[in-house]
């Protein structure tokens, strides 16, 4: 898309419609202060924007980079200008990302923005037919500008998106779910302190309950727990729900202060509800989280083929989408039944779980190891290329060869793997990738094992 974007802003720029290009930016400069001050003043009436925006900063910031940033797009007058807009704009769209601002707030800018342009080029002494190209010259001039924008953006929130999968992943499902359990008790602890305290403090003036929300329970709530779980766990409701708490305990202590036995005992039962319905989340998420431990194969700890069709899918489309493709590696441990014939299968348990200790210490944190089953694994390597694929298969093939594995009678071992190796390509169905992965990784164990074998269409390619 960039590269399309590009082209059509060296067309404007360069092309035919510089001279049309010059005039817009003559009408519409003194205007442009105007325009802004619009901007923003819509934009600081949308309750969404209350996180990003407020008078000050609009004021003392935003309102002069902001005229900048819209007198920039009639400068351009050289490649090395354009150049220049170009990454100005992929500059702002990682901001965004950076900030986290929702996309539909940047497309309610980009309209005022519009609007105002229009308006402004409209009101002009253009000739119609000059008015009619300005018209769709400044659309095409924004269209554009924003798809680089939210091209940038969209790399950014997908690149954050996958540092939190990585982080989640660094957590063992079971230790979470210890965490979880912990604080469900903390909880039900919290509640009896402070009830207790309520009806047991005989100076009434000095009741006060203890805020959840500044608990180890709340901070947990709020800032660790929107890293621990996926999108759509229940985290906002559950916030809501601790400051709720935190409200119905306020209402209980004042009206305990001030002797309300009926609307103390009330706000007591409300109370009790409140603590009922939080602690039930936190099993849903307990439940949640040990459902999660089921897909992890038991004897390795990497993951099983629960979740690999949804990984598979998530990866095709980014590289369908964005043009980043991902490498599949299907790998074999050479000779493992003999292995197994040898030395019972106890020492080949230890096996798979050491061979996938060392393939999860030679990847990158944000890519993915299954147990495709038996003796065979599948890597997922995001963003990749055929070099980089090949000298991470390399690099794993060598550790595998390099590390020592001890034989019931004390004696070492060596173990060697084959490897496939097998590009994105742009099908749309996975399984197109892990078939060629599948035919390389055949190819690697006829030619002799202990290599890898990288396959593009029907050729493949030895190392």
């Amino acid at each position: 898309m960039a590269a399309i974007d590009r082209e059509k802003l060296h067309e404007i720029y360069l092309g035919r419609q510089d001279a049309l290009v010059a005039k817009i930016a003559q009408i519409v400069a003194p205007e442009i202060p105007a325009m802004v001050n619009v901007f923003y003043s819509e934009l600081l009436g949308h309750p969404e924007a209350d996180a990003f925006l407020n008078s000050e900063l609009v004021a003392t910031r935003l309102t002069h980079s902001m005229v900048v940033w819209v007198e920039s797009l009639f400068k351009p007058k050289t490649a090395a200008d354009i150049d220049a807009l170009i990454a100005r704009q992929r500059e702002v769209g990682q901001a965004h990302a950076r900030i986290n601002i929702p996309l539909y707030l940047v497309v309610e800018g980009v309209r005022i923005l519009r609007r105002e342009l229009s308006a402004c080029i409209m009101a002009s002494d253009m000739g119609r037919g000059d008015l009619v190209r300005s018209l769709v010259l400044v659309n095409e001039l924004l269209d554009h500008v924003i798809s680089l924008m939210n091209e940038s953006y969209m790399s950014g929130m997908i690149a954050n998106d996958r540092n939190v999968s990585s982080l989640r992943m660094q957590i063992p499902p079971y230790v979470l779910a210890l965490d979880c359990e912990r604080l469900r008790s903390y909880l039900f602890d919290w509640m009896r302190e402070n009830v207790l305290a309520l009806y047991q403090n005989r100076t009434r003036s000095a009741v006060q309950c203890r805020s959840l929300g500044r608990s180890e329970f709340g901070l947990w709530v709020e800032h660790r727990a929107p890293f621990m779980f996926a999108d759509g766990f229940g985290g906002d409701d559950l916030l809501n729900q601790v400051r709720k708490i935190d409200v119905l305990c306020d209402v209980a202590s004042k009206n305990r202060r001030e002797g309300n036995d009926e609307i103390f005992k009330r706000a007591l039962l409300e109370l009790n509800d409140a603590v009922d319905h939080a602690a039930w989340t936190m099993s849903e998420l307990i439940k949640q989280t040990l459902e999660l431990e089921s897909g992890r194969d038991s004897l390795t700890r990497v993951f099983n083929r629960r979740y690999l069709s949804t990984i598979m899918q998530h990866e095709t489309g980014i590289s369908m989408k964005h043009g980043h493709p991902y490498a599949v590696l299907l790998l074999d441990i050479d000779h493992f039944k003999k292995v197994n014939d040898s030395y019972g299968h106890d020492f080949g348990d230890r096996i798979l779980h050491q061979f996938a200790e060392i393939l999860s210490l030679n990847v990158r944190i944000n890519d993915y190891v299954f147990r495709y089953g038996g003796e065979e694994f599948l890597i997922l390597l995001g963003d990749m290329d055929e070099e980089r694929a090949m000298q991470l298969a390399e690099k794993i093939r060598e550790a595998v060869a390099q590390a020592s594995f001890t034989a019931p009678d004390q004696k070492p071992i060596r173990v060697t793997t084959s490897i496939g190796v097998a590009l994105h390509d742009g099908h749309p169905d996975f399984e197109q990738i892990i078939s060629r992965a599948d035919t390389a990784l055949y190819t690697a164990k006829k030619d002799g094992r202990n290599r890898c074998v990288y396959i593009h269409g029907d050729a493949c390619k030895t190392e």
